[in-house]
Order: C-alpha cells, then sequence, then structure tokens
C-alpha cells in the first residue's frame, strides 16, 4: 500500500529538517515524481511472453498518487519553510508534459 500524500510530505519534511540542521550551504534538488507509464510500457515490452508484471495494477489509481506526490514536493519548494540564507530546496520536474510516442506493440 503506498504512502499518503500527506505521509510523504512528513517524511520529506523530516528528511530536509535534519539536512537543515546537519548541513550548510547547500541547495536540495529534489526530483517530483514522474509519469509510471512509460516505466510499465518498457517492463511490458521487455518481459517474456506469458510473464506478468509485478507493478500491474490499476494504472488510474497508480496516476494518481503520482500526481498527488509531484505536487507534495512542489507545495514543499513554495512554501519556502525551508529557505535560509545558506541552505533551500528546489524541485526539478522530470518528463513533466512529456507525452508516450504511438508505437507499434508487435514490433
Amino acid at each position: 500500500m503506498p504512502h499518503s500524500a500527506t505521509e510523504l510530505k512528513f517524511n520529506i519534511e523530516n528528511a530536509l529538517t535534519r539536512l537543515q540542521w546537519l548541513t550548510k550551504r547547500t541547495i536540495v534538488s529534489i526530483i517530483a515524481m514522474w509519469k509510471p507509464q512509460f516505466l510499465m510500457d518498457v517492463a511490458e515490452s521487455s518481459l517474456p511472453r506469458g510473464s506478468t508484471c509485478i507493478l500491474k495494477g490499476s494504472s488510474k489509481r497508480r496516476e494518481q498518487h503520482c500526481e498527488e506526490y509531484a505536487k507534495v514536493v512542489y507545495e514543499i519548494q513554495d512554501e519556502r519553510n525551508f529557505d535560509s540564507k545558506d541552505f533551500t530546496v528546489v524541485v526539478q520536474g522530470f518528463l513533466e508534459g512529456a507525452h508516450d510516442g504511438i508505437r507499434d506493440v508487435n514490433f
């Protein structure tokens, strides 16, 4: 069962608090959660025939969790609670706005 967005935010903020306390002159870069469908397609296409991908499940639910997780890290950045003279948090989007090309699955 995946963590809720609230739990994820709590855990990230705890980690950032520790980093802020332990390190100085630091920029923490968080990569936002990206669409898992890209990975799912690769995993399914590379499996031997008759095998089942262990990541299979509700794609809508998976997409929803990923969107919530991405939203959380941007909230942390935008709230600026960890910004100081010598510490900051930034989020790097990864594959945001990317669209999967049409592929011939029989290729």
